[in-house]
C-alpha cells in the first residue's frame, strides 16, 4: 500500500487500525482519520443489544419459534431502568451511549485508565474489578491501539463479570472473547457481540454462552453513516490537496515528498 501511495498528499484511515505516525513517515504524506462518522450507530447498537439481552429476547424468540408460549420459561427478566451499566471506556461512543438511557433511570460506572479523574466531571470512575463485579451489563468501547488490543485490564486474568452481560461493539475491546466460553456456569447471563477477534468467527465460538446475540459487524453501516464517512473523507483529501490541514490529522511527516 505504501509503495502505491508514494505520490499521495494524504492517506485516510477509515478506520483501519494503522500506525499513523509510521505510515506518515514512510509515505511522506499526512495521515488523517474519520473517527466520528458512526458514533450514533455504534452507541445505539450497543444499547439495542443490551436491552434485548436484559429481556432475554434471543431465548424468547427461539421458544416462540419452537411453538412454546408463556412467561415462565424466559424468567428472570430485567427492566432497563435501575440497571447498573459498567462502561469499559469513556471516549466519544461511550459518552454517547451513556447519554441515551439516562432518562430511563440507568445507573452508570466507568473504567478507563486513559481518563483523568480530575477532568471527568459527573463520571463515576471505578477500578476494573469493581466495574465488572457490580455491573448488570458491561459494554466495552475503545480504539484498536496497543493498549487496548486485548481485554480491558489485559494484565489481569480473564474477567469474570459476576452475572453481568458483556457487550462488545468496538475494535479495541475484541480480544479474548473466547474467554467467555470457558467461564463457570452462572458467571454471565448472556453476551452481545458485533466485533470479533477474527471475522467471520468460527462456528461454535459461543457454544455454552447463555443467550448469545451476535451480529456481523454491521454496526457502522447505516446509510447515513456511510454518507458521512464519504463526505468527511473527501473533504479531508481536498484540504490536503489545497495545502490546508485536515480536520482529523493522525500524523504529519517530518518531510513531505
Amino acid at each position: 500500500m505504501l509503495a502505491q501511495a508514494a505520490d499521495a498528499d494524504a492517506l485516510l484511515n477509515m478506520p483501519l487500525p494503522l500506525d499513523g505516525e509510521a505510515v506518515a513517515q514512510a509515505a511522506g504524506a499526512v495521515v488523517a482519520t474519520v473517527p466520528d462518522y458512526c458514533e450514533e450507530e455504534v452507541a445505539g447498537h450497543a444499547l439495542a443489544l443490551l436491552r434485548a439481552l436484559l429481556g432475554r429476547l434471543p431465548l424468547v424468540d427461539s421458544l416462540v419459534d419452537a411453538g412454546a408460549w408463556g412467561v415462565q420459561s424466559p424468567r428472570p427478566l430485567q427492566r432497563l431502568g435501575g440497571t447498573m451499566v459498567g462502561l469499559g471506556g469513556h471516549g466519544r461512543i461511550a459518552r454517547r451511549l451513556a447519554e441515551m438511557p439516562r432518562p430511563l433511570g440507568v445507573r452508570l460506572r466507568v473504567h478507563d485508565p486513559c481518563v483523568d479523574p480530575v477532568g471527568a466531571l459527573g463520571v463515576d470512575l471505578v477500578a476494573f474489578e469493581e466495574l465488572l463485579g457490580r455491573a448488570d451489563a458491561a459494554p466495552r468501547h475503545g480504539p484498536l491501539i496497543q493498549q487496548t488490543a486485548g481485554p480491558i485490564g489485559a494484565e489481569q486474568p480473564a474477567p469474570t463479570c459476576g452475572d453481568a452481560i458483556p457487550v462488545n461493539t468496538s475494535r479495541g475491546s475484541r480480544g479474548r472473547l473466547e474467554d467467555l466460553t470457558v467461564l463457570p456456569t452462572g458467571t454471565i447471563r448472556g453476551a452481545g457481540v458485533d466485533v470479533f477477534p477474527e471475522e467471520p468467527p468460527h462456528a461454535g465460538l459461543f457454544e455454552g454462552v447463555p443467550d448469545p446475540l451476535l451480529t456481523s459487524h454491521v454496526v457502522h453501516c447505516s446509510e447515513v453513516a456511510i454518507g458521512e464517512s464519504q463526505r468527511q473523507a473527501a473533504t479531508q483529501i481536498l484540504q490536503a490537496r489545497t495545502g490546508r490541514p485536515p480536520d482529523h490529522p493522525a500524523a504529519v511527516p517530518t518531510e513531505r515528498r
